[in-house]
């Protein structure tokens, strides 16, 4: 079959733009369309995440309530007491007088002609009070020049008492202990 087309030629170009328009409108409408399942499915999801954000804000507060929110707390209130205790061990570690440094450099410095009484120790200020019995004074001398001597000890302190007997001489010893 054989068609002809007897349409003038404005004819045409006004159906050739009627074509495209319809075309454009047709276009237009699937995209609004689009455009609106879209908006709706956006909604929908919007709705649906507020409600979940609802009940996980009601089961936290339940939660705080709780049995295991408490012992949450209490294992927290250990931890706590746990780690004061330690630091209060840490702190003792720290500030502790090295006895043990002190014996043993008195131990080196003293001289068989020597004889200790008695040792005092005091923690807090690190201080140690020294008596015994000396000899002879030249022995008296020269364990106090090997207590000065010793990078433990200073503020090594002698009463004039202890030197002023030449033989069998009571004396004591104060100094502060160095770490």
């Amino acid at each position: 079959m054989l068609t002809l087309n007897l349409l003038p030629p404005q004819e045409k170009e006004f159906l050739r733009l009627e074509k495209m328009s319809r075309s454009a409108i047709f276009v237009g409408r699937l995209f609004l369309f689009l455009v609106c399942i879209f908006a709706v499915l956006l909604a929908v999801t919007w709705l649906y995440l507020s409600v979940q954000v609802q009940a996980m804000n009601g089961l936290v507060s339940a939660g705080e309530g709780g049995s295991s929110s408490l012992a949450a707390r209490e294992l927290g209130a250990k931890i706590t007491d746990a780690n004061q205790k330690i630091k209060l061990l840490s702190d003792l570690q720290n500030s502790r007088v090295p006895v043990v440094d002190v014996l043993k450099n008195l131990a080196m410095a003293v001289s068989p002609e020597i004889r200790f009484d008695s040792i005092q120790f005091d923690i807090k200020k690190k201080k140690v009070v020294l008596t015994g019995h000396a000899s002879t004074r030249e022995q008296l001398v020269a364990f106090q020049g090997k207590l000065e001597g010793c990078p433990l000890f200073s503020e090594i302190k002698s009463p004039v008492s202890n030197f002023i007997k030449s033989e069998d001489i009571d004396f004591n010893f104060s100094f502060s202990i160095n770490q």
